[in-house]
């Protein structure tokens, strides 16, 4: 199952804006808008990270299933099953919160985590998490469309990729 949206977000604890691509399980992409232009693309656990109008980019490897908030996105039902403990309540407008806590506290990176769903659209509307310095990272996800953009996961040709650094 592919499922290609592309969609608005706006990561709160920043107060970063910008569009997500996504092509999971592959491929996501990020191109922050706001206050400063910046892109990663992420597939298979290869990350490549620019600004735009950089001659140079970064480019780098990621163990996508650990890396902070990505499982959530990335692993399925089962997977994430095994490894948090999941309560749910409605919140405000009838959607569905998710609260995941992860069962080995020792190995997470994460402490705690939400995603929000909204039953109508069954689409995830929110994905918050702290990680273990209790920094809050939290993505807004409005505006779900198709995927328009051409080449969205392909990683820009006229850069040049420095390997290994973030």
């Amino acid at each position: 199952h592919r499922d290609l949206h592309s969609f608005p977000t706006r990561r709160s604890s920043d107060l970063d804006e910008g569009d997500l691509d996504l092509s999971l399980p592959d491929c996501m992409r990020w191109d922050y808008t706001n206050p400063f232009p910046k892109s990663f693309l992420l597939c298979g656990g290869t990350v490549h990270a620019w600004n735009e109008g950089d001659a140079t980019g970064h480019r780098y490897r990621v163990d996508r299933k650990n890396e902070p908030g990505l499982d959530l996105l990335l692993l399925g039902v089962d997977e994430l099953k095994s490894r948090y403990q999941a309560t749910t309540k409605t919140v405000e407008g009838g959607k569905v919160e998710i609260a995941l806590i992860p069962k080995k506290k020792d190995v997470s990176t994460l402490t705690d985590a939400t995603l929000t769903v909204d039953p109508q659209s069954r689409r995830v509307v929110a994905v918050a998490y702290h990680d273990r310095e209790g920094n809050l990272t939290r993505f807004e996800i409005t505006g779900y469309q198709g995927l328009s953009r051409q080449g969205s996961f392909s990683p820009p040709g006229n850069v040049r990729w420095l390997e290994g650094t973030q």
